[in-house]
């Protein structure tokens, strides 16, 4: 289970490095409806959700 974990990890860590260094800031949206949308595209499904800070979110 852990070594899924990981890989699912590194492939969605890959994936957001592509993602922010391909995409202009200013077309970044950091949430819609409340909801934010890293922890939606990056986050497990198993995971509690935790309300991030404005310097985590990068803002």
């Amino acid at each position: 289970m852990a070594t899924v974990r990981s890989a699912t990890e590194d492939a969605k860590r890959q994936t957001k490095e592509i993602v922010d260094g391909s995409l202009p800031s200013d077309m970044r949206l950091s949430s819609i409806g409340g909801m934010d949308i890293d922890e939606l595209a990056y986050g497990h499904d198993g995971d509690l959700p935790r309300k991030r800070t404005d310097e985590e979110r990068g803002r």
